[in-house]
């Protein structure tokens, strides 16, 4: 039998390796699984960070602002809630009562939620806006909605 010649690996062929590994990543699908929860209750501006270069402590951060106190609120509920039953240990949270800024820390992953007035006051969006960004895609908005 005729041997065979290895076959050559196409130019995207090493990009779909590198996207199998990336979703083979627990900890990644858990913080794009908040943000899409986030997203389907209409918290606004939501962005994750992979911000394991930066911080021994965790890899990912996802930020996301409120409407209101009560939306914080109620968004911080739903969270700990998912990561509760999607992954294992406990979240840590901080910041419930006065609901501007609630912590959420889930070990590689911590949430980061506020009202607009607090987002703007800490800036975590530009500390680390230099670590990469993960891509999400919010969801369409209702026709006539604004977000």
């Amino acid at each position: 039998m005729p041997r065979r010649e290895p076959r050559a690996r196409s130019a995207s062929e090493p990009d779909r390796v590198a996207a199998k590994a990336l979703a083979a990543d627990p900890m990644r699908t858990l913080a794009l699984d908040v943000a899409a929860f986030l997203d389907s209750k209409r918290a606004l501006e939501i962005r994750v960070f992979d911000v394991s270069a930066t911080l021994p402590i965790c890899t990912y951060f996802v930020l996301a602002t409120g409407t209101s106190a009560r939306h914080v609120q109620a968004l911080a509920d739903g969270t700990v809630r998912l990561l509760r039953a999607r992954a294992s240990g406990r979240a840590a949270v901080d910041g419930t009562r006065e609901a501007r800024w609630v912590c959420i820390d889930h070990g590689d992953v911590v949430v980061h939620l506020f009202d607009p007035e607090a987002r703007e006051f800490y800036g975590l969006d530009y500390l680390w806006g230099d670590a990469p960004e993960l891509h999400f895609t919010p969801r369409t908005p209702i026709s006539g909605e604004t977000r």
